[in-house]
């Protein structure tokens, strides 16, 4: 009967561990903050997938200042998917608001056109207060920088795509969310939260716990 109880108390602690991470997707949703934000927006005839302006880093020759088309910053939930092939709806699609404002003479035109030959490039700079994991959905391309950085990605999924979920884990700080839009519609970029990071000593409870309990059982089949 002790044995039975120790073996459900382990298997309790071990759902209740996986209940970590399952219990935060569950409750998974856009990441909401204020970011600055800065847009370039250029053409590329005849360009390819592969054309180094096509790609969501920061290294993208199309980010000049010539190309730039508005800096300010954004606040609302990073959960943009356009209903139609413009830089407006994009942007407004999320709810959000612009401490300045949008310039009208760009609205209405195309975020990106196929194949390959009109590219807006956008960079979001926000700060985190605490670790988070989650997803990130996107068509185009991503990346993720500390602020600043433009050598090493946190998260790199630069190549323009179809609509794919990208995982990612990041630590407290200020980061460079990198996204392109090139290939024309889809246009989306999801950031979704699925919770913040376990602490690790939380962890560390559980499985000293998991650990103690094994070797009670264990003391338990040898007498």
């Amino acid at each position: 009967m002790a044995t039975r109880t120790l073996r459900q108390a382990m298997a309790g602690l071990a759902v209740a561990t996986m209940g970590l991470a399952t219990a935060a997707t569950a409750d998974a949703a856009p990441l909401s903050t204020t970011a600055a934000t800065t847009i370039w927006y250029f053409t590329n005839p005849g360009g390819s997938i592969n054309d180094p302006n096509q790609q969501a880093l920061p290294t993208n020759p199309g980010a000049t200042p010539a190309n730039l088309i508005y800096t300010g910053s954004y606040t609302g939930a990073f959960d943009f998917a356009a209903t139609s092939n413009s830089i407006g709806n994009f942007l407004g699609s999320a709810g959000g608001t612009f401490t300045d404002p949008l310039p009208a003479d760009i609205l209405d035109d195309p975020i990106s056109t196929s194949p390959f030959s009109i590219t807006t490039l956008i960079r979001f700079t926000f700060t985190l207060d605490e670790a988070i994991t989650g997803t990130i959905t996107h068509d185009d391309g991503i990346s993720i920088f500390a602020a600043g950085d433009t050598t090493t990605a946190l998260v790199d999924s630069a190549l323009p795509t179809p609509p794919t979920g990208t995982a990612y884990t990041l630590d407290a700080g200020t980061y460079d969310l990198w996204y392109v839009q090139a290939n024309g519609l889809p246009a989306v970029l999801q950031f979704d939260v699925a919770g913040p990071v376990p602490e690790p000593a939380t962890l560390a409870l559980v499985g000293m716990a998991l650990l103690g309990l094994g070797l009670a059982v264990r003391r338990r089949r040898v007498l």
